[in-house]
């Protein structure tokens, strides 16, 4: 797709649309078109939830759709949602995820489009959330999703973003060997943590790394729906966070977006006054290697 020149102006306007998931697809796929039509007014950004046209969990095979040709499969309709407000708007949108189905196996599976429409960037969840929780929570993602093997940016006249997908966040190897690129200045994940775990974990995971990378982070799950009985209870609160670690929005449990204008210098400045991605790494006692694909945008 050629090469972006970074712009001098560092400043980019992001939103992130916290819609709520029901068990109705097309439903879902209504709201998350509203949502991104509207905040298309504002953003230069737009992101999308995990799982954003059906709810998490084993039945998620009866939504799942193809991604690839989706300019002409008529069963690809969440993809050419998307793109044709990408394109409309003039908007970069990661589209958070969708069951994706590819050779006859199930894919959790980001998707990012730039402004003519065009799929440049796919990402598929590599950490797979296979937990049992007592008296909690309990998932086992593989029981339906295949993993994914490959790292994955997306590359903006802005900065390059940095890609993942909810589990994989407690993974602080995951995010390191990405940033062995440090032209990464914005991490994006696409996540549903659930009313056991996000109370305890997700406040915590947010900060530590936004500060661990010097990036921001970005985080943008679906709404709660508790009068949809029998779903995956999700915990919502879509979150900015500032390469300090300072939370900048914070969606709670409401359905709504959240924006932010973001000034990417302030990651710059950051990396300069404590250098720990460009100096302080004690590379003669340590190295994160890459054993896995990368595919770059």
């Amino acid at each position: 797709h050629g090469i972006l020149k970074i712009m001098e102006s560092k400043k980019i306007k992001v939103s992130l649309c916290q819609i709520k998931v029901t068990s109705d697809k097309a439903k879902n796929r209504e709201r998350a078109r509203e949502m991104l039509e509207s905040e298309s007014k504002f953003a230069d950004l737009l992101l999308l939830p995990e799982m954003f046209i059906c709810p998490f969990g084993g039945n998620i095979k009866l939504y799942a759709e193809p991604i690839d040709g989706y300019k002409t499969d008529p069963a690809a309709e969440a993809m050419r949602m998307v793109s044709g407000v990408a394109k409309k708007y003039g908007k970069y949108i990661i589209a958070g995820s969708i069951p994706e189905l590819k050779d006859g196996k199930l894919y959790n599976t980001m998707t990012c489009f730039d402004r003519t429409g065009e799929l440049v960037a796919k990402y598929s969840k590599c950490h797979l959330f296979d937990v049992d929780i007592k008296g909690g929570i309990k998932c086992i993602e593989s029981e339906y999703i295949t993993p994914g093997d490959h790292f994955q940016t997306f590359t903006t006249e802005y900065c390059k973003i940095g890609l993942g997908i909810c589990y994989d966040i407690r993974f602080p190897e995951f995010t390191s060997v990405l940033m062995q690129d440090t032209d990464i200045k914005m991490l994006c994940f696409a996540a549903s943590f659930n009313t056991t775990t996000g109370p305890l974990h997700w406040d915590i995971l947010r900060k530590c790394r936004a500060v661990d990378n010097q990036s921001f982070l970005l985080l943008c799950a679906p709404a709660p729906a508790p009068e949809e009985k029998g779903i995956y209870p999700t915990y919502g609160h879509s979150s900015i966070v500032s390469p300090w670690g300072k939370v900048l929005a914070d969606a709670e449990s409401n359905e709504m977006a959240i924006r932010q204008e973001l000034n990417l210098d302030e990651v710059d400045k950051l990396r300069d006054q404590i250098p720990v991605l460009l100096k302080h790494k004690r590379k003669d006692m340590y190295q994160i290697m890459k054993l896995g694909k990368q595919q770059l945008s």
